[in-house]
């Protein structure tokens, strides 16, 4: 599967959109009431939820602010604990969910791909 420019954005804002509801729901806030606090309708609210509208810079900020979460966290899942891990180990956390979703054919060519190109890779 060929990850598309519509594909990474729609899957962007299904994945904001899902944790704008899980926050939301944790705080307790019903649907109506958070979209009252944000300035927007409940429908507006629900299609952001679902990942079916994108939202401004300064909507996503204004939700996070409203859900006491960082943007990073909305639009990305990075959270405090997160953003302390190293670098390298959050290579391999985002290679390893990547791989988890392949099927052996997949993991082969993938493997197959790799072991041909580390001779050209730059070790540092």
């Amino acid at each position: 599967m060929r990850l598309t420019a519509d594909t990474f954005d729609s899957n962007l804002w299904r994945d904001c959109g899902n944790r704008i509801k899980e926050q939301r729901r944790a705080l307790h806030l019903n649907r109506d009431y958070f979209s009252q606090i944000i300035g927007i309708s409940e429908k507006g609210l629900g299609q952001i939820e679902r990942g079916e509208i994108s939202c401004s810079v300064l909507r996503l900020l204004s939700i996070s602010k409203a859900l006491n979460v960082s943007m990073d966290y909305l639009l990305c899942g990075v959270t405090t604990e997160d953003a302390t891990t190293s670098s390298s180990s959050k290579t391999q956390s985002r290679i390893f969910d990547i791989l988890s979703t392949c099927n052996e054919f997949q993991l082969n060519t993938i493997s197959n791909i790799i072991q041909s190109m580390m001779p050209y890779i730059d070790k540092k």
